[in-house]
């Protein structure tokens, strides 16, 4: 049987390269995320960014050594509704792994998390421990033209931190 399948990427700042692998009988699209320091902002380097995308992460990210006891939060602004993905989680928590709209799933007394919300707090997603890739990216539609993303630590083991993409 014969299927055919499109490969896309998505307009996020030249994050995604997409390569077709064929032999001639078969094809593959791969598609692969590139992290650069310098297309991404430490989250707790800033309190505001006005732009219709770009990239947040944790302070040190992709290494193991983000700062204990950090409560970190920025802004986004926009002329249209943000949309972000959650491009890499890895946290640490007290044993607890999840990606939940609760606060109940991300204790926000015992576990490092990631939160996303609009700017009134009206709604909100934590992210906590880590996500498994084939649950990544995780979207969350703001459908508000201003968000707000925290980043909140505990002082308990280290963990690698995030990585997100945002859009307008």
């Amino acid at each position: 049987m014969l299927f055919r399948r499109t490969c896309q990427t998505g307009n996020f700042g030249g994050d995604r390269k997409l390569m077709v692998v064929s032999d001639g009988s078969l094809s593959v699209c791969l598609v692969a995320r590139l992290f650069t320091e310098s297309s991404s902002i430490d989250i707790c380097s800033t309190t505001s960014l006005s732009s219709t995308h770009g990239y947040l992460r944790s302070p040190n990210y992709p290494e193991s050594d983000y700062p204990d006891r950090q409560r970190c939060r920025c802004r986004l602004r926009a002329s249209s509704r943000i949309v972000v993905r959650l491009l890499d989680l890895s946290t640490a928590t007290d044993g607890r792994h999840a990606a939940a709209d609760d606060a109940d799933s991300c204790p926000s007394s015992s576990a490092d998390l990631v939160r996303v919300s609009t700017a009134e707090g009206s709604v909100s997603r934590r992210y906590c421990g880590r996500l498994q890739s084939d649950r990544l990216p995780e979207t969350f539609d703001t459908r508000r033209a201003d968000a707000v993303v925290e980043f909140q630590t505990r002082g308990r083991s280290r963990a690698r931190g995030f990585w997100l993409a945002y859009t307008s």
